[in-house]
């Protein structure tokens, strides 16, 4: 299991295979500070990636940050679709990866976590 960083989240990939269409394909899960978690088992990169490469896995925990935010309270409420976490857990999710957004859009993935200050 790969591991990457948004903001305050963690987000775990594991490459799974490659889809119908030739796309890679990931399982993994968001991990929020607080222990909440939402999985997921079919993200799919764009057509052609390598699926194993560094910047796949950037890439990936980018897309399944952008995908598990979709939904929020906001923008959807209640009419979520089946791979989409609750839209509290969504607001969660968002609230949480804002402090990893980068000044020119998208997020800073690092692959490290943030070490904490000690006093």
């Amino acid at each position: 299991m790969i591991r990457r960083f948004i903001g305050r989240l963690e987000i775990r990939l594991q490459y799974r295979g490659r889809s119908d269409d030739n796309r890679a394909q990931y399982c993994g899960c968001i991990l929020l500070p607080d222990g909440q978690r939402h999985n997921f088992d079919d993200l799919c990169s764009a057509v052609g990636a390598a699926g194993t490469t560094a910047k796949d896995f950037d890439e990936m925990a980018e897309a399944a940050v952008d995908f598990a935010t979709f939904c929020t309270e906001g923008n959807h409420g209640d009419d979520l679709p089946s791979w989409a976490p609750s839209a509290k857990l969504a607001d969660a999710i968002e609230e949480a990866a804002c402090y990893g957004m980068k000044e020119e859009g998208g997020y800073e993935v690092r692959h490290q976590q943030h070490k904490k200050k000690v006093a």
